[in-house]
């Protein structure tokens, strides 16, 4: 059942899943996978009973509270998500993942708390929260919806199932790394949250080239989940380093800038490797 999900196979995958539960109504496992396949398929009011079954039978394993506090992160349910967390924690207070978790949910809750009139719009593929205005929402709905369907240009056997990807856009860099999100960064993808963090940065080439970037993650994610890093983070940088040319309305491509001063820096302090020593 597993590796029918993870092959994309929902129907066939699910069908031995409820096998199980028949032979086994109290089957961990089974009540966790159906969660799964549900929020894949979309369905995921009806997948939190199922992780809520699954928490019920074996708390102890932790992954059914992750799973309810990611899902309704990513649907904006901040109470419901810092419940699920607080459960979690109170089996496994050190879990790592939870304490994760914990703090982006922490930091999220509070910058929009903050917001007087946070603003969500939906695109064709991505559904973007902020607590800016809803006119930086609604701009950067469109580059997301430009640089999607270059994505799809170039790799035309990636289809979108139908579901929006998640893109929450905080103010400022500060608000951004209160979430305890990475240090050094303006942008980062979640996969097991299918959403994407960025901090607004008014220097708008800046920001694109994180945008193109991380939003590459979340679209390959549609089709190869777990991507080798060297194909994700290649391509990802490959896609980050395109300018739209309003004259032409089509993209053009340049030189990865944020790259080339690493490279050249590299070259300057004689720290390259042959391609050799690689091979």
């Amino acid at each position: 059942g597993v590796a029918l999900r993870m092959a994309g196979n929902l129907d066939d995958a699910r069908h031995e899943q409820d096998e199980a539960l028949r032979l086994a109504p109290g089957f961990y496992d089974a009540h966790l996978e159906i969660g799964r396949i549900m929020r894949l398929e979309g369905t995921e009011d009806e997948a939190i009973p199922s992780f809520r079954k699954a928490a019920e039978i074996y708390p102890q394993a932790l992954q059914a509270f992750v799973e309810i506090g990611s899902l309704e992160l990513r649907r904006g349910n901040y109470a419901a998500a810092s419940a699920a967390v607080a459960e979690g924690l109170a089996v496994s207070p050190d879990n790592d993942e939870l304490n994760a978790l914990g703090s982006l949910l922490y930091g999220t809750r509070a910058a929009f708390a903050a917001c007087s009139e946070p603003a969500a719009v939906d695109t064709d593929h991505f559904h973007v929260a902020t607590n800016s205005t809803k006119f930086q929402a609604e701009k950067l709905g469109v580059h997301l919806e430009r640089i999607h369907r270059l994505y799809e240009e170039a790799l035309p056997d990636i289809k979108s199932d139908g579901r929006r990807i998640g893109v929450v856009l905080f103010d400022s860099a500060d608000q951004f790394k209160a979430c305890g999100l990475p240090e050094g960064v303006a942008g980062v993808y979640f996969p097991g949250l299918q959403t994407l963090f960025l901090a607004w940065n008014p220097a708008e080439q800046d920001m694109l080239i994180v945008v193109y970037h991380e939003a590459f993650h979340a679209f390959l994610d549609y089709a190869v989940q777990g991507a080798p890093h060297w194909l994700n983070e290649g391509l990802a940088d490959y896609f980050g380093a395109f300018k739209w040319d309003d004259k032409s309305e089509r993209f053009l491509h340049r030189v990865n800038w944020w790259l080339l001063d690493n490279i050249q820096d590299m070259f300057r302090a004689k720290r390259t490797t042959r391609l050799e020593t690689f091979l």
